[in-house]
């Protein structure tokens, strides 16, 4: 791939999924936008506007993006960087997740446009729109046409190296899981939660509870473990898991099919230029 072009996916990389991550924060703390259960009236509480950003996969995945891209920039200008850093694993890891990010935005966005959360201001579109679509989509043209190298066999793929996004996406779930078992264990006696605002109707009033507080008990409630049926929540979460690992895989496959492509092209080129010197 073209120095240049390696300059230009490495900076968005590394700058786009922090801005988003920044702009939500920070807007959401200074400029918050009001639903029916008074969330975005708690993320002018800049911890909870905090808390709001780190209980999505999508964040997680930004985050790991931004550090792919800051370590690969630099590894452009500084030859000592670690192999890892720039070698087809660590590119596949990444692409398989925002991959995975791409596709369930996708399908929430086609199947309930106004439930996906994020879609309700202006910051909040501009911050989906780079971070759910706009950054998977590049990160994937990179990783199709970053042909430079010497492929990697599937069976060594999936045996060695596609589990790692395993480990990535059961932390994930485990913190999760552990962040809402907390907050239905200890958030009815919690006097913090069981602050009622101010300006509420008497009809408001009666009907309030501790979990109008929390900003969301569990990120995706489709899935929640404590009020959807094991039959929704358990395929979920194992989908969630398994998902990058099997895309790492189809990726890698499709990303060999266009190494060896790349190559056969390059050789058929230069035994056209061959026959033309003679």
């Amino acid at each position: 791939m073209n120095r240049k072009w390696k300059i230009f996916f490495y900076l968005w990389f590394s700058i786009v999924p922090i801005f988003c991550i920044l702009l939500d924060t920070f807007l959401s703390t200074t400029n918050p936008v009001n639903t029916p259960q008074g969330q975005g009236y708690f993320t002018s509480y800049f911890d909870l506007s905090v808390v709001s950003q780190l209980i999505y996969i999508s964040v997680w995945t930004a985050i790991l993006v931004a550090v792919f891209g800051i370590l690969n920039f630099i590894a452009l200008f500084v030859k000592k960087m670690p192999n890892w850093v720039s070698n087809k694993v660590n590119r596949t890891f990444v692409t398989s997740m925002t991959t995975m990010v791409f596709c369930i935005y996708l399908v929430a966005f086609i199947a309930d446009p106004k439930g996906i959360v994020g879609m309700d201001v202006w910051y909040k579109i501009l911050k989906s729109s780079l971070e759910h679509f706009a950054t998977p989509i590049l990160m994937l043209v990179f990783y199709l046409t970053y042909v430079d190298e010497t492929p990697i066999s599937c069976k060594s793929y999936a045996e060695k190296w596609g589990w790692y996004s395993i480990i990535f996406t059961s932390v994930y779930i485990i913190f999760i899981v552990i962040r809402a078992a907390m907050l239905y264990k200890y958030g009815p006696t919690s006097g913090y939660l069981n602050q009622k605002p101010e300006g509420l109707t008497a009809e408001e009033a009666a009907n309030w509870t501790w979990k109008d507080n929390v900003i969301a008990i569990f990120p995706y409630e489709q899935v929640d473990p404590w009020t959807k049926s094991p039959a929704l929540w358990i395929p979920a979460c194992i989908g969630i898991v398994l998902a990058p690992y099997i895309f790492g895989n189809l990726l890698n496959w499709i990303s060999n099919c266009n190494i060896r492509w790349a190559v056969d092209y390059k050789a058929k080129k230069i035994d056209k230029t061959a026959e033309k010197t003679k």
